[in-house]
């Protein structure tokens, strides 16, 4: 696993040529300002976008992370969920 990219940093990732992903996970976690775990659960059909960046012989899987809707997360970063 790589780490985070956030959604608005498109083309800072050209040169890694990303693919996109699905994540498929029944929940994540997320650590509070104090430290405190705290679990959100997807929902049939749900998953977290994710994608993959190539250098040379190495492959790493990122989660693509949006600005969140205020008073809705924990920190500024968040998993893009999604569906369909």
């Amino acid at each position: 696993m790589g780490g985070q990219g956030l959604i608005h940093s498109c083309g800072v990732w050209d040169r890694w040529f990303p693919k996109p992903v699905k994540i498929p996970v029944l929940s994540f976690m997320e650590k509070d300002h104090e430290g405190k775990s705290h679990w959100f659960d997807l929902v049939k059909g749900q998953w977290i976008q994710g994608l993959i960046a190539v250098e040379k012989q190495e492959k790493r899987i990122y989660v693509v992370t949006i600005e969140p809707e205020l008073g809705k997360s924990i920190h500024d970063r968040w998993p893009r969920v999604m569906s369909g």
